[in-house]
């Protein structure tokens, strides 16, 4: 900080094509005070009530003088960008070279950041406009090249020696905290679109795909809250979607597991072999999808144990199996029946379904490696057998059947 006075002459401010000399009362002074952020004038006694003050950001100074006058006085002169000029007098002996080397220095400092900042703080909303429009990357773009201006702003204030607690760091910073809250608000709308996106490949099945777009969604909020957090500033709307977020990722890792055991429950409600057979294959596909869930992704935590899984699907591949030969054994029962009342395509057609069914039976108990394949085998060709001759039956013309009248 620098000081300098004069008892008489005061100061002379130029604006507007008008010059008006302000001078201290009797007894009183006039004083120049130069800081980090602004230049001070007061003339004691001069003001309309009391001193009369006056205060010049050094941002908005466009260029500093110090000339030496006929008389036995040097002028500091200060003009602002908008050419309103302060000269200050000062008596000769009064030594100014490291006065004016700091003003025109700090100066060109402060010129320098604002011009840094004042790019940031224009071109802000820019960041704002491209989430409106949903262009995330555009707006993280606009992003690194604005933190590059505040990093040339910060070389500028370290070139000059710009304390990290005065006004010029200060000022950077304060920037800089905007900009991180526009980034801030870029994560969390990046969070919000994933997590729309997870949410409509949950509705569709596609677990594990959804569970990859939620910790995707996850980590944006995250690194919104990182960012708020740096700054001291809270975000309740950022940490209340972070939070219903992680009550859905609960909620999904449970469901496959909860829709299996559904469906498990659901075969126990049924004593038709037909419906028995689809309610025990859907709980055998469910626990199948839970077992293979999250192959691959040690993230991706659904619900259900391993070995539990397993055992399960052991005893429901029995069931199974059991349930399909049962329909089989009906199938043929029925096609027993439809014989007797010389329903021959008919009795085809449940033979066949009946075939169907054991062979299904006969490829579950190879793949699970359960039940007695050979077994299920021979029940096979005994229904095509059976086929043959409802086949032979369905061709064979009735001899006694008397010709239609011509």
């Amino acid at each position: 900080m620098f000081v300098v006075s004069n008892r008489r002459k005061g100061l002379t401010v130029e604006r507007d094509g008008t010059s008006t000399t302000v001078r201290p009362d009797s007894g009183a002074m006039a004083v120049a005070v130069v800081t980090s952020a602004r230049t001070h004038f007061a003339v004691g006694g001069a003001g309309d009530e009391g001193d009369w003050r006056e205060a010049i950001h050094h941002a908005e100074v466009a260029d500093v003088t110090v000339r030496r006058t006929l008389v036995r006085t040097n002028k500091l002169s200060v003009t602002t960008r908008d050419d309103a000029t302060y000269r200050f007098y000062v008596p000769r002996g009064t030594v100014l070279s490291n006065l004016s080397s700091y003003l025109a220095e700090v100066v060109d400092c402060w010129g320098t950041v604002e011009g840094h900042l004042s790019r940031v703080e224009g071109r802000m909303a820019a960041i704002e406009r491209h989430l409106e429009s949903g262009e995330i990357e555009d707006a993280h773009a606009t992003y690194r090249d604005l933190d590059q201006s505040l990093e040339r702003a910060r070389d500028a204030a370290d070139a000059f020696g710009a304390r990290p607690d005065g006004p010029i760091s200060r000022r950077i910073e304060s920037v800089a905290t905007e900009l991180d809250r526009s980034l801030a608000t870029c994560h969390a709308r990046r969070g919000d679109q994933i997590a729309d996106r997870g949410e409509k490949h949950w509705a569709r099945g596609e677990y594990e795909r959804a569970h990859e777009l939620f910790r995707a969604a996850r980590s944006q909020y995250e690194r919104a809250l990182s960012i708020t957090e740096r700054h001291d500033v809270s975000a309740p709307e950022v940490e209340r979607r972070r939070a219903d977020l992680l009550d859905r990722l609960d909620e999904l890792e449970a469901e496959p597991l909860g829709r299996a055991e559904r469906a498990r429950s659901r075969t126990m409600a049924t004593d038709d072999p037909g419906r028995a057979v689809s309610a025990w294959r859907e709980a055998l596909d469910r626990y199948r999808q839970v077992l293979e869930l999250g192959w691959g992704d040690p993230g991706a935590t659904f619900d259900g144990d391993t070995d539990a899984l397993r055992f399960q699907i052991s005893w429901i591949v029995g069931r199974l199996l059991a349930a399909r030969r049962s329909y089989a054994a009906e199938l043929v029962g029925d096609a027993e029946a439809a014989t007797r009342d010389d329903r021959p395509e008919r009795a085809h057609q449940l033979l066949t379904a009946a075939a169907e069914q054991l062979g299904a039976a006969r490829d579950l108990s190879r793949e699970y490696r359960t039940g007695d394949p050979a077994e299920v085998e021979r029940e096979i060709r005994t229904i095509e057998r059976k086929l043959d001759r409802t086949d032979r039956r369905a061709w064979t013309p009735d001899l006694h059947r008397t010709p239609a009248a011509e």
